[in-house]
């Protein structure tokens, strides 16, 4: 923004005038609370630098008052008490004026451009947020977020998931939240990554002596935090120790290995590689818990359904055998994926602020070409498990409406009534609604078991096993386990803490697979032997209460599924369709181009995405019907796994750790990010299960 000259004159008064602000040794600006001026410290605080005071604000507001004078054709009585400039602060409309003058917009969060706003607040520059007549700004420096409240001594630290949290929870109490866009003045700070990172050091040790905030202090840090507890108690002091805070912190900063899950739990900015270390394997807290209930919830879905069928040919011990193999299995691979991403976070090779996708890993190891490949991969793992959903969806409308439908007309209604309610009610109505659909499914699912189990009849249960046709089901195992599909967004909402992303892949994956032996057991049990493939079919076939419960359980377990895979796949598809688009937009200058435009941004781009999504698999699966093949269900399940999951969640995760421990490896660096143990032993057995899985699957369609 630089000098304040075309402010008609107050720079020469400015240079005059006091302020309380002060450069905190590691290189925050931070102004603290004086008399009612929380105004000019929020704007102060969120440009980081004294650009503004209370002479400059009173002389914008009594140019606001001038022009509402004008427009009120002198109405207004020249005694008459200023709206703007009062003597508890100043209005919203100085605020913005001021910060208009030097290339910056304050624009209200119920604007229509500033909608994404909270939905995405880390791709935002700053926030200023009022309630009764309080300002403050929020900030980023580099990656990382600051909250400067002029009532605290010290700026406080915020991780992206708090900063959601944060706005979310200031909405619910009535702030008014404004994001500043625009050209903000070069904050010095953010060109020395060293003393960015001391601040950032800084404040998370004063708020961890304040108790705050739980974290590790290490003994290297406890001489700071003590003496950061004591800045709080004697502001006046502050100045007085700063030698030995920039000290303390400098030594905080050092990346020794104990820091770095703290250093890891903030921003995207994680330290530089360090000396391979075994983090300790669980690590708890409120948002490890939430997110294991949502590994869990994501994970078990309408694949559940093709269970029992995959069981019943090698019996329950053997299928449940290679139920905890599967599942140990992609445990492991998900270490590993989350190894690679914390790797990619530390060399700097992952986007800002972004998820690191699968697609990234892949070509961040195997090139543009293989990235390229892998994609396609996933889009085809994507399909074919919504083919499985499509196919799936028409045998239980069917069984309901006691065949007064046929299967082929079931999977009609169902996808384009699934298309209409989406339409009806947006994609954030129809998450929510879908959300707690997903809580009725589990509530009738957990009844199933309970009741199943009480039915068992063990002699049934235990006395089939084949155990040479259990790799016949390792598909259908597969895609019952499988939840790496999250891991980019468990990782980043996590903050890429390598012991609690694991803690909750470790518990997310246990909770399905009790719920799973415990489902096949109930339903095993209930089989009457070989005279079925598919018990569950068998219980939704027999005309009792429990098979009417199982159906109604089986269309919510099959629909969750198919609204949660098509949605995802859905903003997949629209993302594509906007890099497409983007460079085109510039023909379309006539007034019926910036129509068709607004036509497409609002509307015409999420239902081509939608139909791309939900038309391909429901022509496969009526032609597959047409043609007398039935049970497209479960082959459509088999091949997502035994494929899509043992390819991209098998082989691929043990190759890129490889490559990318070899490439670091040859740096030499002095130091490395933590390692899942194992060693190359662990990579090569998880490589040749996946391989195993592929080339077996692929020669029964073969031979």
């Amino acid at each position: 923004m630089g000098s304040r000259a075309s402010a008609g004159g107050t720079a020469e008064a400015l240079s005059h005038a006091p302020v309380d602000g002060e450069k905190l040794s590691h290189g925050l600006y931070h102004e603290k609370q004086l008399r009612s001026l929380c105004a000019v410290h929020c704007m102060n605080n969120l440009v980081q630098g004294p650009y503004f005071d209370e002479v400059y604000l009173v002389e914008v507001a009594h140019g606001l008052d001038a022009q509402k004078r004008v427009a009120l054709g002198g109405a207004w009585l020249e005694g008459q008490a200023s709206g703007n400039a009062r003597e508890d602060g100043f209005s919203v409309q100085v605020i913005q004026e001021a910060l208009s003058r030097q290339g910056l917009s304050c624009i209200p969060i119920s604007a229509e451009s500033a909608r994404g706003a909270l939905t995405e607040p880390c791709t935002e520059k700053g926030f200023i947020l009022n309630r009764n007549e309080h300002w403050f700004a929020l900030r980023r420096l580099g990656s990382f977020w600051f909250d400067f409240n002029s009532t605290q001594p010290v700026p406080e630290l915020l991780s992206k998931t708090e900063l959601s949290n944060f706005l979310e929870e200031k909405v619910r109490l009535g702030y008014s939240i404004f994001p500043v866009r625009g050209n903000y003045p070069p904050a010095d700070i953010e060109t020395r990554p060293r003393d960015l990172q001391a601040a950032v050091d800084a404040c998370r040790a004063h708020y961890c002596a304040l108790g705050h905030i739980q974290c590790e202090i290490t003994p290297s840090a406890a001489g700071f935090a003590q003496s950061a507890a004591g800045y709080a108690q004697s502001p006046a002091g502050y100045a007085q120790s700063d030698a030995e805070y920039v000290q303390s912190a400098a030594v905080f900063a050092q990346c020794d290995d104990d820091l770095t899950a703290p250093l890891l739990a903030y921003g995207d900015c994680p330290p530089a590689i360090t000396s391979d270390v075994k983090p300790a394997l669980f690590s708890f807290d409120s948002r490890v818990l939430s997110t294991i209930l949502f590994i869990a919830g994501t994970t078990i879905g309408g694949g559940t359904l093709s269970l029992p069928a995959a069981a019943s040919a090698p019996g329950f011990v053997p299928a449940a055998g290679a139920l905890m193999t599967c599942s140990l299995v992609l445990f492991l691979e998900s270490c590993l994926m989350v190894e690679v991403t914390v790797r990619m976070k530390a060399e700097g090779s992952a986007r800002e602020g972004e998820p690191v996708s699968f697609q990234q890993m892949a070509e961040r190891t195997l090139g543009k070409i293989g990235g390229t490949v892998i994609g396609l991969v996933y889009q085809s793992y994507s399909y074919a498990a919504i083919l499985a959903y499509c196919a799936g969806i028409g045998d239980v409308v069917s069984l309901l409406v006691k065949g007064a439908l046929t299967i082929a007309q079931g999977q009609v209604v169902a996808v384009f009534g699934i298309w209409v309610v989406i339409l009806l009610m947006g994609k954030k109505g129809i998450s929510n609604v879908n959300e707690k659909l997903n809580y009725v499914f589990l509530t009738l699912m957990a009844l199933i078991i309970f009741v199943g189990l009480g039915q068992a009849n063990l002699t049934e249960l235990l006395g089939t096993s084949h155990w040479m046709k259990t790799p016949n089901a390792a598909g259908i195992l597969l895609f019952n386990l499988v939840f790496h599909d999250v891991l980019p967004l468990v990782c980043h909402s996590l903050d890429y803490d390598v012991r609690k992303i694991n803690t909750a892949c470790f518990f997310g994956a246990l909770i399905p697979l009790c719920a799973c032996l415990m489902y096949m057991a109930a339903a095993l049990g209930d089989a009457s032997g070989s005279t079925f493939v598919d018990p569950i079919m068998h219980i939704m076939q027999s005309g009792t209460a429990q098979g009417k419960v199982v159906q109604v359980w089986a269309l919510l377990a099959i629909g969750t599924s198919f609204i949660g895979c098509g949605m995802a796949q859905a903003e997949y598809e629209a993302s594509l369709m906007r890099q497409f688009m983007a460079p085109r937009w510039k023909n379309f200058t006539s007034e019926f181009g910036k129509k068709f435009k607004s036509l497409w941004d609002k509307y015409l781009l999420d239902q081509l995405a939608f139909a791309s999504v939900l038309l391909p698999p429901l022509a496969v699966s009526l032609i597959f019907l047409a043609l007398g093949q039935s049970g497209m269900a479960y082959k459509a399940a088999d091949l997502a796994g035994a494929f899509g999951v043992s390819i991209l969640y098998g082989i691929l995760p043990p190759v890129m750790t490889f490559i990318l421990r070899s490439q670091q490896a040859a740096k030499k660096p002095e130091k490395a990010v933590p390692t899942t143990p194992g060693g190359p032993l662990l990579l090569f057995g998880l490589f040749l299960f996946g391989v195993t899985v592929t080339v077996r699957e692929a020669l029964t369609y073969i031979v």
